[in-house]
């Protein structure tokens, strides 16, 4: 288990650091910024049945009489609902209730999102009637009731009669959270300590967002992602992932261009790296559970790619931890390159990692003889290759030697013997297909 500390780094006052103490004493630093409704018709409020209507005017709260049909949001968890063509629709927009008990004095935020249709939420109740029109996917409402009670949060398609699912969230506001209830973001943290950041990272929505082993996915950190600490700005993503005790999981970001966070949370595990472009986790789960990943971009909103394993073994981490070796001694695959055969092989999470690159690997060997000229072609549609050839004194290396983002060493033959061509990717998430042929 370890201690997280967060902190102003003395030398920058500009910079603010998390500092990890591990299981081994050494420590690293986790760079976490761096300077770092009125719509309806009241003949329809308990109507089932598609109806196209003209909108009231503004003042009016109607809102608060479409049926829930038993749609309760229990606060601080997800619900996942779906639009369809039976919900109600008025104005030619679809809507659908949910109702949600809110306690008196205590600061909200509601979250909509969805991928299917331009998500819209209206929040109305006592003393309270709010709209927001989503913006890339997902809208937000942060309300205050002085009285407490039920409420309705309306899903709407805002102005269109799309179908789809959506994802729905009502949570308490934590308390160094300081919302923004005229805009959806971005939230504001007062005081950055070690637990009201962590109350954050456990209470943000992963709207949709599941690891699932050996699958990737695609997102993209936008400006409703951005959270100020402390003045400065990062973008957050809480994705989750469940895991059974003593599971082992690597996670890899990738982001062109971004400064990445990432971090791993729950019941006690608190694990964390950083890096340019790439970064990869490898974390032991001390019990099952669900578990939160959280991916921050350090320098602004951009696009990445995210990829879960999950081992169920006891002693995986620590083989994979100590599983680093240079290319020299990586072990060989039992099937020989011959000359103008190419191999046709699968660069995977469970492949030794390198040395100093920490990228996976695989190693082959080849025949050659002195005074030949041959051709080494490392050929890949899923990832950005790199290649090694080694033996009898040659030491070579190349990323984009031949077509596209493919490599190509000509190696001169200087001993007649055995020599080792090693298959990795330029990026520490790389895997996949890949072709590898001499000539």
């Amino acid at each position: 288990m370890m201690n997280t500390i967060w902190h102003r780094e003395p030398t920058s006052p500009a910079t603010l650091t998390v500092t990890i103490a591990r299981r081994r004493g050494s420590r690293r630093r986790f760079m976490v910024a761096a300077l770092a409704p009125s719509l309806m018709a009241g003949a329809l409020a308990c109507s089932n049945q598609n109806v196209d209507a003209p909108a009231p005017e503004p003042g009016s709260t109607i809102l608060a009489l479409l049926p829930v049909d038993n749609r309760q949001l229990d606060i601080g968890e997800e619900h996942r609902g779906t639009l369809s063509s039976s919900d109600l629709q008025f104005d030619g927009s679809r809507f659908q209730a949910w109702s949600v008990e809110v306690e008196p004095g205590v600061p909200m935020v509601v979250d909509l999102s969805s991928n299917d249709f331009p998500p819209t939420l209206h929040i109305v109740g006592p003393g309270v009637e709010q709209k927001d029109i989503g913006i890339g996917g997902a809208a937000r409402i942060c309300f205050e009731s002085d009285s407490g009670g039920t409420y309705s949060a309306a899903v709407t398609t805002g102005g269109t009669t799309d179908t789809g699912s959506f994802v729905i969230r009502a949570r308490p506001v934590p308390d160094a959270v300081t919302p923004n209830c005229d805009d959806p973001g971005p939230r504001e943290i007062d005081n950055a300590s070690e637990e009201s950041v962590l109350q954050l990272f456990l209470s943000m929505p992963t709207q949709g967002r599941e690891l699932v082993h050996g699958t990737s996915e695609q997102r993209v950190l936008s400006e409703r992602d951005a959270y100020v600490i402390e003045g400065d700005t990062i973008y957050l993503h809480s994705w989750v992932f469940d895991g059974g005790s003593g599971d082992s999981v690597v996670i890899d970001v990738s982001g062109d261009g971004l400064q990445i966070g990432l971090a791993a949370i729950g019941h006690g595990l608190m694990e964390e790296n950083d890096g340019r472009d790439d970064v990869r986790l490898l974390a032991q789960l001390p019990t099952g559970g669900e578990y939160r990943a959280i991916v921050a971009s350090l320098n602004g909103p951009g696009e990445y790619a995210v990829r879960f394993t999950r081992f169920g073994s006891t002693s995986e981490l620590d083989r994979i931890t100590n599983r680093f070796v240079e290319p020299q001694d990586l072990p060989v695959s039992g099937t020989p390159v011959a000359a103008n055969t190419p191999i046709k092989g699968v660069l995977s999470a469970v492949d030794p990692l390198l040395a100093g690159r920490e990228t996976y690997a695989q190693a082959f060997e080849f025949q050659a003889n002195r005074g030949e000229s041959v051709i080494i072609n490392l050929r890949s549609d899923d990832f950005d290759t790199y290649l090694y050839v080694l033996g009898n004194g040659v030491d070579r290396q190349d990323d984009d030697g031949g077509t596209d983002l493919n490599s190509r060493i000509q190696l001169d033959v200087p001993v007649t013997g055995t020599y080792r061509a090693v298959v990795t990717g330029l990026n520490q998430s790389d895997i996949g297909d890949f072709e590898l042929s001499t000539n």
